[in-house]
């Protein structure tokens, strides 16, 4: 495959500028990017990602129609990792402009009440679809769609269990920002 082919299928993931940032990088560390390298890195580059976890990446790469196996992710990874290629995570990364990016593109994930709403329930526990309609009130095709934006963002997990789909809060950083803004109570109450 052709870098320009496999540019194309990132394209629809990420913007222009998160698009060369990725490239440049590759470029930077001296690795030629391949499909796969590409996609990874464009999918690192391309919004708030709390962890560099092959399952999770692999996870957005499916929600975005794209087919990269847990072997190719992982490989991929530990390459751009080896590299210097990945940037520092959000946590204790600082006032990076990459890292600043993610943090405000998860921000705005979060920048939604009915999003906002489904985060709440999360932070209760897991719930499956189901559950959330019923907690916060959304027709299934607008849930769907707060759903989608909030595990693009990298904010919650799904877990299927034969034909129900569980959601839960990734990390423990959301439940951080949700404190902080008086939306639970603090650990201390």
């Amino acid at each position: 495959m052709t870098i320009i082919r496999a540019r194309e299928q990132v394209e629809d993931l990420m913007t222009t500028q998160g698009m060369d940032t990725a490239v440049a990088a590759l470029r930077q560390a001296g690795l030629m990017p391949t499909r796969e390298r590409l996609l990874v890195a464009g999918l690192v580059f391309s919004g708030p990602l709390i962890t560099l976890n092959p399952g999770e990446l692999r996870e957005r790469a499916l929600d975005q129609g794209l087919y990269l196996s847990e072997g190719e992710v992982g490989s991929a990874l530990a390459e751009l990792s080896q590299a210097g290629v990945l940037p520092k995570m959000l946590s204790g990364s600082g006032s990076s402009p990459a890292n600043l990016r993610r943090i405000a593109a998860a921000l705005q994930a979060m920048g939604n009440h009915h999003r906002l709403l489904v985060l709440v329930e999360l932070a209760q526990g897991e719930r499956s679809v189901g559950e959330l309609r019923r907690a916060v009130g959304l027709r299934p095709s607008a849930l769907s769609q707060h759903l989608a934006k909030l595990r693009i963002g990298g904010l919650v997990r799904t877990r299927r269990d034969a034909t129900r789909i569980y959601y839960s809060l990734h990390s423990p950083e959301v439940l951080t920002v949700l404190r902080g803004f008086g939306c639970l109570p603090t650990k201390s109450d």
